[in-house]
């Protein structure tokens, strides 16, 4: 009896371990955020792209001319996220930054958007920095089975993933709440500059494969050897706003006149001071950069 008893409950903990976050956007219980949700205060206004290879196991491999993703542009990632996406290629990565810093608030800190299905799914690593130095990751964990790789088009269960950007389907983002990360003195968790992310390659040869935090395998969509391939992103919005830190430039008071403007506006400053000015449009679109001497 004492036997049995011992592999019942080793049954029961092998079927519990499975799927244990939440499920993908369309279902009750998911953390996934559509973008036109109010809780959204800021986009990406940069980011700069590092394009991997449309199959990074043979990079004699062309698609559309290149052995590199070459779908979309960077700047398809900038503000709210729409019909658009630049795609990183097998281990690319992209660097986003903001107007003003994402910051350590309550719940989820900020998220990020892809253009998958609720089932086909392709991941990426989450890294942030508050120098635009140092950089720290997210703990990420993926119960997917490692056994059988799910191919090019294999499907994906978001029940098994977390902390994985691209998790989540078009126009829902995932999110990420920075007090998963383990306090550290060279990340400034108020002051988040900086988000980078890095695609998840697929494959499950170890030579080529992502791994999670416990050392696993991450298996995901591979290979996918096309212009789109790798992760692709479409955006990456603020949910808590940080703060600029004492070291930034000094402040200088800025009338703005007429306003409303139609077409053009005066700015008056309040000292002789060299002044740098960015202004940005409700997408979080830069529409103005210059210096004022």
């Amino acid at each position: 009896m004492k036997k049995a008893l011992i592999i019942l409950l080793a049954s029961a903990c092998t079927v519990t371990a499975q799927q244990s976050y939440p499920p993908d956007a369309d279902t009750p219980g998911t953390t996934a955020i559509h973008k036109t949700s109010p809780l959204f205060l800021g986009w990406a206004t940069g980011v700069v792209v590092e394009r991997g290879y449309v199959q990074i196991s043979d990079a004699s491999i062309m698609h559309m001319g290149s052995n590199k993703a070459t779908y979309g542009v960077p700047e398809d990632a900038i503000g709210i996220p729409d019909t658009g996406a630049v795609s990183l290629g097998d281990a690319g990565t992209a660097i986003i930054t903001f107007a003003s810093p994402i910051g350590n608030g309550p719940g989820f800190d900020f998220a990020v958007f892809e253009n998958g299905t609720n089932t086909f799914l392709e991941l990426a690593f989450v890294e942030v920095s508050s120098d635009g130095v140092n950089y720290f990751r997210f703990p990420s964990h993926s119960e997917t089975q490692t056994d059988t790789p799910i191919g090019g088009f294999g499907a994906l269960n978001a029940r098994n993933l977390n902390n994985l950007a691209g998790k989540y389907k078009a126009d829902y983002g995932t999110p990420f709440n920075l007090d998963d990360l383990p306090d550290n003195a060279m990340l400034n968790k108020n002051s988040i500059t900086n988000v980078k992310l890095i695609d998840v390659v697929g494959s499950l040869e170890p030579q080529y494969a992502g791994y999670d935090s416990f050392g696993n395998r991450i298996n995901d969509p591979f290979p996918t050897p096309f212009y789109s391939g790798g992760f692709d992103l479409s955006g990456v919005g603020i949910l808590n706003a940080g703060s600029l830190g004492v070291a930034d430039t000094a402040l200088t008071m800025l009338a703005i006149y007429p306003n409303p403007a139609v077409d053009s506006f005066s700015i008056r400053r309040s000292s002789a001071t060299e002044v740098h000015i960015k202004m940005y449009d409700s997408t979080g679109r830069e529409v103005l950069s210059t210096d004022i001497s």
